[in-house]
């Protein structure tokens, strides 16, 4: 027989509904704050790392600071000279000794083989001297090495400054000295008259083609029995090569015109006259097509 519900069982049920869960004794896997833990860990391992990275990185800079600057690991102690027969080594080696003492940009000391200026040698050796080229390296740690290569001596060039050497593109060479045997084995190229034909660069303000005919025209008089060449002459006359022998006349080649065939008419005028008839010519020009004029 069911009866009535009790009033004190429905207020107890409700009393249980309205309590709260307590979660504090519960065992949460939430992700989100197992990451937040990690954070503040690595933070603080980052932090001590730092800590100890400061002293380690300005210990290796105040090593490498003393070594490149206060101590002689780099220092100049040798300077290697290579490649001279004309000059002694010794006025390289001086060059390069001078420039160790003077300083880089205010500052670097250049007896330190690492700050030594390398190309500010280099320019100043071939101002100096006549090279045809200059290299200049390190040989660590503490060795410098000059190599260089001499211009070959090509023919002598003589104006009223004096006489001197040059190569084959018309550049002096001062420090070759030029002697009397050597008049004999080189051709002899002479400025005659005011004008001048050396630059400032003491190289010759020359069309190529006066250097090319002074060298065949040397070669190619060997073949010409009788013929003592005495030297080339510049007398400032248009596209003109001017040849004096020693006991024979002046001889006017067009440096433009065929060389060969100049040739072949002073033949002939030398083997039609004779020797002697040849000898005492006062000159004979062989500038002009297929003629030749001589008296």
């Amino acid at each position: 027989m069911a009866g009535k519900s009790s009033p004190y069982l429905a207020r107890r049920a409700k009393k249980f509904k309205c309590v709260k869960k307590d979660y504090q004794h519960k065992n949460l896997h939430n992700p989100f704050f197992h990451k937040q833990s990690e954070k503040k860990n690595t933070g603080k391992k980052n932090a001590q790392h730092r800590f100890w990275l400061f002293p380690v990185v300005f210990l290796f800079l105040a090593v490498l600071l003393y070594l490149l600057f206060f101590s002689g690991i780099f220092a100049l102690k040798q300077i290697k000279v290579s490649g001279v027969s004309r000059i002694a080594e010794t006025q390289l080696s001086d060059a390069a000794w001078q420039q160790a003492q003077l300083r880089r940009s205010a500052v670097f000391k250049q007896n330190n083989l690492l700050f030594f200026n390398i190309e500010a040698l280099r320019d100043t050796l071939l101002n100096d001297f006549s090279f045809d080229s200059v290299r200049v390296y390190r040989q660590w740690p503490h060795t410098l090495i000059i190599s260089v290569g001499e211009r070959g001596l090509s023919f002598i060039w003589r104006d009223s400054q004096g006489t001197s050497f040059s190569d084959s593109r018309g550049c002096l060479i001062k420090e070759a000295s030029v002697s009397d045997d050597n008049l004999k084995n080189y051709p002899l190229l002479t400025a005659a008259g005011a004008q001048e034909y050396l630059g400032k660069d003491n190289c010759l303000s020359l069309d190529d083609a006066y250097l090319q005919a002074v060298f065949t025209l040397y070669e190619k008089l060997k073949d010409l029995p009788g013929l003592d060449l005495q030297e080339f002459v510049l007398d400032g006359a248009f596209n003109t090569l001017q040849i004096k022998l020693n006991g024979g006349p002046n001889i006017f080649f067009n440096i433009k015109d065929d060389l060969d065939k100049q040739l072949k008419k002073l033949a002939v005028i030398k083997q039609e006259k004779g020797d002697e008839y040849f000898k005492g010519l006062e000159y004979i020009d062989l500038r002009y097509g297929d003629r030749a004029y001589f008296k």
